[in-house]
């Protein structure tokens, strides 16, 4: 399997593996998506629709519950393109936001910031690109394979080498935030936040930066508050330590559990 997800519609669950998009509606077993030339890569986020690519096309493309859901005639930029998605952030319920990263062959790219409701993804509203950036192959940005997003703020985090850095749509400025100790490796970065907002009256029970390193055998799960300004503070002690590697940290509350941002 190369990825699983919750769709804003809770009634599903879908997956991707080989290439090819499964839906589940719970209660009922898994079943394929209609039959298509889509490549569908492992890369996909949620908003109001599930965001993806497809790699035949270099294309942005949604799935709606069950169905594929081609981009409309609002964001040309993101068909055909001479790219492919690396990572994409989807930021469903109240703030409705998917950020995205393109890599070209020649190692530079693009970071967007998509309007993630229901209309501009669909194309009834325009414009679905809200911002973006033309990063060149030496940002750190394209340098590194662990990205993760910031439910509250146009924020992107990422790893090189043994340092976490941060940056943004507005500016593309990287501003070092963690430095990991020599022989540690982060296996895991998410924004943990719950529940997820869907209205300015929603109170979080958890907000946190979750980072997960590994060295010799022993993971450790950091959890960080994150300011205003986007900015990771530091903590003197992780929460949780074991044997094993950590690659992914789910809050779960009632039966209910955090998104992966």
């Amino acid at each position: 399997m190369q990825n699983a997800f919750q769709p804003m519609q809770t009634n599903f669950v879908t997956l991707i593996n080989d290439n090819k998009v499964y839906s589940l509606n719970k209660g009922a077993l898994f079943a394929n998506f209609a039959p298509s030339t889509y490549k569908i890569s492992s890369v996909a986020g949620v908003a109001a629709q599930d965001v993806g690519f497809d790699l035949n096309s270099k294309s942005v493309l949604c799935f709606n519950g069950a169905n594929y859901a081609p981009l409309g005639t609002n964001a040309p930029e993101l068909k055909n393109m001479n790219a492919e998605m690396t990572w994409v952030g989807g930021y469903a319920g109240g703030r409705s936001i998917v950020m995205a990263l393109f890599r070209k062959a020649d190692g530079s790219g693009s970071l967007m910031k998509l309007n993630g409701q229901y209309g501009f993804l669909a194309g009834f509203s325009s414009p679905l690109i809200m911002s973006q950036q033309t990063l060149t192959a030496t940002h750190g940005l394209m340098q590194s394979s662990l990205v993760a997003g910031n439910y509250d703020g146009d924020y992107v985090y990422y790893v090189v080498g043994n340092s976490i850095y941060r940056t943004d749509v507005a500016t593309a400025a990287e501003t070092l935030q963690i430095t990991i100790p020599a022989g540690e490796t982060v296996t895991c970065m998410q924004h943990i936040k719950y529940p997820q907002p869907a209205s300015a009256s929603v109170v979080n029970t958890l907000n946190y930066m979750a980072i997960a390193t590994y060295a010799n055998g022993r993971y450790k799960v950091w959890l960080h508050n994150i300011s205003s300004t986007g900015n990771i503070e530091p903590q003197t002690a992780p929460r949780f330590e074991g044997e094993g590697r950590v690659s992914n940290v789910t809050y779960m509350e009632q039966g209910m559990g955090s998104r992966t941002f």
